[in-house]
């Protein structure tokens, strides 16, 4: 007697718990993902947030590629990733997918007004190469070099006696903007240039 009323009450259990799960299966787990860009193209200092509802927690993450661990994840490069969520086993598992971006520089855009004839070769490794058709030692310019925040980082005027003008840098890998302007005049040539030492 004692030992049915054991068995019973342990069937009882089992049978609420399955009725909670399957009242707890009723709301699918979806994903919001909230991300902070990466500071420049080749920077691995992005982040991104998951937040999963419904299912029954608790919760398990996977990232791809190459991420696993709990809902907040950094060191992401910039980049496509697909977040899937596990819940507690009561609901299939959710999947989303998000990008996660560089950071838009402040204000800079590319452009140019009426300079041509210069040529500036990408990616730059230890020398920022610029290419003239036609190099007039009576023309100077002026060179800046912009960082992604709008920082001047490199500032020159040079006058260009060659149809090549070898610029050597100390700047760290990442993006940059660089300005070259006609002395004597408006005309200038603004471009988006990546390190990558």
């Amino acid at each position: 007697m004692k030992q049915s009323l054991v068995k019973s009450v342990v069937l009882s259990i089992l049978f609420l718990a399955s009725l909670k799960t399957i009242a707890q299966c009723t709301t699918p787990i979806t994903i919001s993902v909230t991300t902070v860009s990466a500071s420049c193209s080749t920077c691995c200092d992005g982040s991104a947030t998951i937040t999963p509802t419904g299912g029954c927690p608790p919760y398990l993450y996977n990232i791809t590629p190459s991420f696993m661990g709990g809902p907040v994840q950094s060191g992401l490069c910039a980049g496509n990733y697909t977040v899937t969520v596990m819940d507690g086993g009561c609901c299939p598992p959710a999947t989303s997918s998000f990008q996660l971006k560089v950071a838009n520089p402040t204000g800079i855009k590319e452009q140019s007004q009426e300079l041509s004839g210069v040529q500036i070769l990408n990616p730059i490794q230890e020398n920022i190469i610029l290419n003239f058709n036609q190099a007039n030692q009576k023309v100077s310019y002026e060179i800046k070099i912009i960082d992604i925040q709008g920082k001047l980082v490199y500032t020159n005027e040079v006058q260009v006696n060659e149809t090549q003008l070898l610029i050597k840098h100390h700047l760290a890998n990442g993006i940059y903007y660089i300005d070259v302007k006609q002395s004597s005049s408006e005309a200038h040539l603004r471009k988006k240039i990546v390190i990558a030492n």
